[in-house]
Order: C-alpha cells, then sequence, then structure tokens
C-alpha cells in the first residue's frame, strides 16, 4: 500500500472514531486515564469496554479555591497535554466556564462547610459539574462523556458513576462507566507525575476540603 493510501486510511479511520467528552478535574489523574483510554495501560478492570476513542477535555472545576490555585492547576494541565499530545496522540481541549460557575458552586457548598470528604457536599460537587459536561458534549456533539473523578481515593467512584449513568438518561448520551482506582491507577498517576514533573495538589479543591 503506497503512503497516500495508508494516510488516506488513516483519516477514514479516524473519523470513525467516537467523539468523548473527558471532564477532568487535574493534570495529576488525567494522566493515568489518558493512559488507559489510549490503550497505553490496561483497561480490563477500569472499562466495561476497550474502544478507540477522539478524545477531548473539559476542565470544568468551579470549586477550585483561591483564583490562584484555579489557573495554576488548569496551567499544569494545558502543559501536560502538549507534552502528551506530542508523545502519544493529540488530545482536544474545550475552553471551560469554571469561573463563570463558582457562585452557583457556593450556593450549595455553603450550607456544608463542616461535611468531610464524600459527603453531600462532595456528591453535589460530582454532580454540578457533570452535568454541565454533559451540556457541553450535547451542544458540541459528543457521542459519550467521561471523568476522570473516579481515580482519586478521596472521591467515591461509585455515586460519580450512578450520577453519570442518571445524567445520561436525562441527555440521551452515554456514559462511560469506570473505576481509574483498578490496576494501581492512583499509584501510576503518583508515578506519572515524577516522570512529566506535573503539580501534585494537596487538597481537593474548594475551601472547604483545605484541612
Amino acid at each position: 500500500m503506497k503512503p497516500f493510501q495508508i494516510n488516506q486510511l488513516y483519516i477514514r479511520r479516524s473519523k470513525l472514531k467516537r467523539k468523548l467528552l473527558l471532564h477532568t478535574c487535574c493534570a495529576p489523574c488525567l494522566s493515568q486515564c489518558l493512559m488507559v483510554l489510549g490503550g497505553m495501560d490496561k483497561w480490563e478492570k477500569v472499562l466495561p469496554k476497550k474502544e478507540d476513542y477522539s478524545i477531548t477535555i473539559l476542565f470544568d472545576n468551579p470549586n477550585i479555591y483561591p483564583e490562584e490555585e484555579y489557573r495554576k492547576r488548569k496551567s499544569e494541565l494545558v502543559k501536560f497535554l502538549k507534552t502528551f499530545s506530542e508523545k502519544f496522540f493529540h488530545v482536544e481541549m474545550l475552553e471551560d466556564q469554571s469561573e463563570k460557575r463558582r457562585d452557583g458552586f457556593l450556593e450549595f457548598a455553603k450550607k456544608y462547610p463542616l461535611e468531610k470528604e464524600k459527603g453531600t457536599r462532595c456528591t453535589l460537587c460530582y454532580e454540578y459539574r457533570l452535568h454541565e459536561t454533559f451540556e457541553r458534549a450535547k451542544k458540541e456533539g459528543f457521542d459519550i462523556v467521561a471523568t476522570t473523578l473516579t481515580l482519586s481515593p478521596l472521591k467515591d467512584g461509585d455515586k460519580v458513576n450512578k450520577i453519570g449513568q442518571n445524567l445520561s438518561s436525562s441527555f440521551k448520551i452515554e456514559y462511560l462507566k469506570s473505576n481509574f482506582k483498578k490496576n494501581d491507577g492512583f499509584k501510576k498517576s503518583i508515578e506519572l507525575c515524577k516522570e512529566y514533573k506535573i503539580y501534585r495538589q494537596n487538597y481537593c479543591g474548594c475551601a472547604f476540603s483545605i484541612r
């Protein structure tokens, strides 16, 4: 097969990939999730099936406080995506509306200031961010939605997936159920942070999670 024919075949196959909108909370969590979704690490136990997606990132995190921290995490994400795209495959990134949605987050979060991680405040936060992800997916014509929120041991993956499945029914867009903790996912994300020199924060994001 000639080079021109190979390129045309690659283009046709790329067009056949389903468009996945991946909500991400931060570069550290995204690192390992992309390794799994991109086929560079095992998908068994993590995802229901193996599929090759056209991946776009949405960094929707109106919970992150203070403003400097939000900008730092977003900057780290952009830097990592550039490196990842050069080494493996290209990943797009949508512009987020996190700063405009901050008041909406505080409206419900301030009612639960003393809640521990995985409590009511966190559950509402998962829903707030995933709802925005599904809205953007519908607006931009994506086929499927996923999130990196199931990687961190500080997050309740079962709650995250339940919210995702409920939103999937409402928006009529498929949700990719995941458990990125499996196969030492969190441990691998720490190693990837060392390899790519990614900043790792020491609290989830909101002012109430700072201890």
